[in-house]
Order: structure tokens, then C-alpha cells, then sequence
């Protein structure tokens, strides 16, 4: 798994180290798909607060990683953005 440069950039604002969210992707707390997308989404925790991990199957390439949290995650899954 690789990171773009977005991603690369992403990591540097909240100061985590890329082979943390790669580690962690192995055993996320939710894998899904975006529906509009079709990227997946894994949904980590790392130093306590939640991430989506937005993957290019494709490409095995980590896209982007923001700061989510659980109203989000389930008003995307009820809203079936994420399946």
C-alpha cells in the first residue's frame, strides 16, 4: 500500500507517520465502499480519534485521511454513501 501526495500532505497536518495509518489499515475498525466513488473506506483509530482511510482499489493507494466520527459514519451508512 502507498500513499499519494495528497494523503502524504494530509498526514503532515495531523502529524502522524504514514507507516501508522498503513499499520493500522490492516485491522480497521470498519472496511466499506463508497458507493459514489467506488474507493473503500476503512475506518481506523489511531491515538484515540477516528480516521477514514480512502483507498483506490486499483491502485492500492491510500487517496486521503481526514478526521471522522461515528454520527458521520452512520449518517453515511443510513444514507447509503457507504455500503
Amino acid at each position: 500500500m502507498k500513499l499519494s501526495e495528497h494523503a502524504k500532505s494530509k498526514l503532515e497536518i495531523y502529524e502522524i507517520p504514514g507507516a501508522e495509518i498503513i499499520e493500522q489499515c490492516h485491522k480497521p475498525i470498519y472496511e466499506l465502499c463508497d458507493t459514489y466513488e467506488e474507493t473503500q473506506i476503512r475506518i481506523i483509530q489511531l491515538r484515540k480519534i477516528l480516521f477514514a482511510v480512502i483507498i483506490n482499489n486499483k491502485t492500492n493507494t491510500i487517496i486521503t485521511v481526514y478526521r471522522t466520527d461515528i454520527k458521520t459514519i452512520n449518517n453515511r451508512l443510513k444514507n447509503k454513501r457507504w455500503i
